[in-house]
């Protein structure tokens, strides 16, 4: 399921992937101005919180890690049973570079963040033991602008949200291990025309929607071999909020 709400204005977008058995859960919250945001970032069994509050000027930073399986967190520490986790933040030359490091136990995370010369660039980088996962946040001139990349153990998952110089254009890529989904979505120049791709596997499923006089409302099924995949897309109040569910109706 990959499920994508514009709130009001395009400061809010929560992305959700599922990819076979594993689920990877991205959510960046953007504050009211772009110096505030929240990721959340779940790996198999495991749920790390990371997250970050720019101060009054772009060269602040606060992070929380939290370890979600024990319940306990703190700012620069947290305790995960008999784990120990201890965050250490260098500042570098400048004001607006940080370098952050994660022991716990056996295990090292290292988790690196710098920020561009100005506000709208983020690099997130962690390394937990034998497993690698990088968050990568792309935000653009403007703020409608973002592309993110999360890998984690042997498989690796991509989610890339990019919205075009106007609200009605955004492409959405999911690569897990084997199993590739892609959905692309392409609103036209106005907002009566969609194209719907998904690739799973070796099965390539286009959908191309054209929404109706009302453009509020659309209903997918397509069959793709002995699979059926529904989509289902429905449009808010205003071009600003689209919601996103495909379903394989031989799970049910």
């Amino acid at each position: 399921m990959l499920e994508q709400r514009i709130g009001p204005s395009s400061d809010t977008a929560n992305f959700s992937v599922t990819a076979g058995q594993r689920a990877v859960m991205i959510e960046q919250r953007m504050g009211p101005s772009s110096d505030t945001a929240h990721f959340t970032l779940a790996a198999g069994e495991r749920v790390v919180v990371l997250e970050q509050r720019m101060g009054p000027s772009s060269d602040t930073a606060d992070f929380t890690v939290v370890d979600m399986t024990k319940q306990r967190h703190s700012t620069f520490l947290c305790r995960a049973g008999e784990r120990v986790v201890m965050l250490e933040q260098r500042m570098g030359p400048s004001s607006n570079t940080a370098h952050f490091i994660l022991a716990a136990g056996e295990r090292v995370e290292v988790l690196e963040q710098r920020i561009g010369p100005t506000s709208e660039t983020a690099h997130f980088t962690v390394l937990a033991g034998e497993r690698v996962a990088v968050l990568k946040q792309r935000i653009g001139p403007s703020s409608d602008t973002a592309h993110f990349t999360v890998l984690a153990v042997e498989r690796v998952v991509m989610l890339a949200h990019r919205i075009g110089p106007s609200s009605d254009t955004a492409h959405f890529t999911a690569a897990a291990g084997e199993i590739v989904v892609m959905l692309e979505q392409r609103i036209g120049l106005s907002s009566d025309t969609a194209h719907i791709t998904e690739a799973t596997g070796v099965t390539v499923v286009m959908l191309e929607q054209r929404m109706g006089p009302s453009s509020d409302t659309a209903h997918f099924s397509v069959a793709a071999g002995e699979r059926e995949v529904m989509l289902k897309q429905r449009m808010g109040p205003s071009s600003d909020t689209a919601h996103f569910t495909v379903v394989d109706m031989t799970k049910q």
